[in-house]
């Protein structure tokens, strides 16, 4: 496993990144059956679970990152955020690649009060190969977010209340392997608090 990272003040305004990870995971897995039993004679019913298989599933992380972030003002700030990450299961018998490239351009306004509001365009683009839950296919889609927020006084965290996906598009996604903060097919609205002691 390795990983490294880079934060550059280009100007007083201007900040950039870049981040990279290679891991080699192994996971433990453990198959069960279970049985339940109902004897309708004596109304009583009984389960047992059965070990089928301990086995270890192997992965290939690959992840990669950076930003460029520019204050245009005192109040509007502006983000490019990119990333681009593969996973591999190198198991022979489970074989399964899925790779995602991920642009997300963002601009905010920042209220002296506290007060703040952003938007977000996301571009999203999958390729699963052998996936578990869908047939091979490359997805490639927009998804637009807006919200607002709070600061609290004193870097003590804040309030934000967010819609997701505001178009309402249609994606296919697989989303199984839980490494990103979940993608919802429909039009959503979160609501988010931080505190910091």
């Amino acid at each position: 496993n390795w990983g490294g990272g880079l934060d550059v003040e280009l100007s007083d305004d201007t900040f950039i990144g870049a981040e990279a990870v290679r891991r080699h995971t192994i996971e433990d897995n453990i198959s069960t059956r279970t049985t339940y039993s109902i004897d309708f004679d004596n109304l009583s019913e009984s389960n047992s679970a059965t070990l089928v298989d301990d086995y270890e599933t192997h992965f290939d992380q690959d992840i990669m990152s950076s930003y460029l972030y520019h204050v245009f003002t005192d109040r509007i700030v502006g983000a490019v955020e990119w990333s681009w990450s593969k996973f591999e299961n190198t198991d022979v018998e489970d074989f399964q690649n899925l790779e995602l490239h991920q642009v997300a351009h963002t601009v905010r306004y920042l209220d002296p009060s506290g007060w703040f509001t952003f938007g977000t365009g996301t571009w999203r683009q999958q390729q699963l190969d052998k996936s578990f839950f869908f047939e091979d296919q490359v997805s490639d889609f927009w998804l637009f977010d807006a919200g607002i927020g709070y600061r609290i006084p004193k870097r003590h965290g804040s309030i934000i209340a967010k819609v997701t996906n505001i178009f309402d598009q249609d994606f296919t996604y697989d989303q199984s392997l839980g490494y990103y903060e979940f993608v919802s097919p429909d039009v959503a609205f979160e609501i988010a608090f931080s505190i910091n002691f």
